[in-house]
């Protein structure tokens, strides 16, 4: 089958317009409920024919922080890195039970604190990791409808900008951030079989109609904190490329010491201040084992706002 006819073939297996606003708005309000899995899979797979991404790059050397609730200090990398599959018991944003996800943020590590459902005096091992390779993502959640819907001062990132989008994949677009980014009450966690579909479709292997265009498969999703009202950007990566793309750079131990929403006039959230306390670092052996009472290479100092901390990394002793 040559170019034309695969592009021809994805044009006839198009729903129109209208047809396909019923079957997102019945997804939407829980007509998913009633399919499986690979039933619920398929038809998000069937119904994104045509649909057009733009894939943002991670660059080598790109840090990325990883927040675990602690009692004490952890010992071995295992213990802040990806779950294992075992520990995972219940469905997450983009994980179902027994499925395993590197879940973390750029920059900052205000969001992944609160991913954790984080509380004033809790104790976390915030890891700051950086990529050894490049790493391809796709993306979920972003429409400027949302942004608004929840009031929240930021601008879409620059691979969810879109100009002249046809109205199919606009349609796409505002629809997959409106069911990804809604709150899912703790005891409803079947509630993320709909975002996890997405997931799956996004995670997909891109398999390309230009002949002369290499196929390639994705690291990750990236996607705006639920739990921060969109305000900052987290990643959710596979264990396969964390173990193989992704190096330990440090462990910080800290606790938290104090939240504050910045809100404005019209009831928008400009910022959330989250301030920390740091206690000790450390780095890990060829072993995996964390060797304690290291010297910071991202020097967070006591009482940082990790709101607006981007920590220079600096190298390694």
């Amino acid at each position: 089958m040559d170019i034309e006819q695969m592009r021809e073939e994805v044009r006839r297996s198009l729903l129109p317009l209208d047809e396909l606003q019923q079957v997102l708005t019945d997804l939407e309000n829980g007509s998913f409920t009633l399919l499986t899995d690979s039933e619920l899979r398929d038809k998000i797979q069937a119904i994104h024919n045509g649909f057009v991404i733009q894939a943002p790059i991670l660059s080598p050397g790109t840090l990325i922080y990883r927040a675990v609730k602690v009692s004490q200090r952890p010992a071995h990398k295992s213990r802040i890195s990806y779950p294992p599959i075992e520990m995972v018991t219940t469905n997450g944003r983009l994980n179902r039970a027994g499925e395993g996800m590197f879940y973390g943020s750029f920059h900052r590590f205000a969001s992944c604190l609160h991913e954790c459902s984080c509380n004033v005096g809790d104790f976390f091992a915030v890891s700051a990791w950086l990529t050894t390779e490049k790493m391809i993502f796709n993306h979920l959640g972003y429409s400027n409808a949302v942004l608004r819907e929840l009031k929240s001062k930021r601008d879409l990132p620059f691979f969810a900008r879109t100009q002249e989008e046809p109205e199919r994949n606009r349609l796409f677009r505002e629809w997959q951030a409106r069911v990804f980014s809604k709150r899912v009450p703790p005891d409803q966690t079947h509630l993320y079989r709909l975002p996890i579909a997405l997931k799956d479709f996004a995670l997909a292997r891109i398999v390309q109609t230009d002949p002369e265009a290499p196929d390639f498969a994705f690291s990750g999703v990236i996607y705006p904190s639920v739990a921060m009202w969109l305000l900052e950007d987290n990643v959710a990566i596979l264990p396969a490329e964390v173990d193989s793309k992704l190096a330990l750079c440090e462990v910080i131990l800290l606790s938290l010491d104090a939240i504050k929403e910045i809100r404005n006039e019209d009831g928008s959230i400009e910022k959330v201040e989250t301030t920390v306390k740091t206690y000790e670092f450390a780095r890990a052996d060829l072993n995996g084992n964390l060797i304690w009472g290291q010297k910071s290479q991202v020097i967070p100092q006591p009482g940082t706002d990790a709101s607006e901390r981007t920590p220079q990394v600096l190298p390694a002793e």
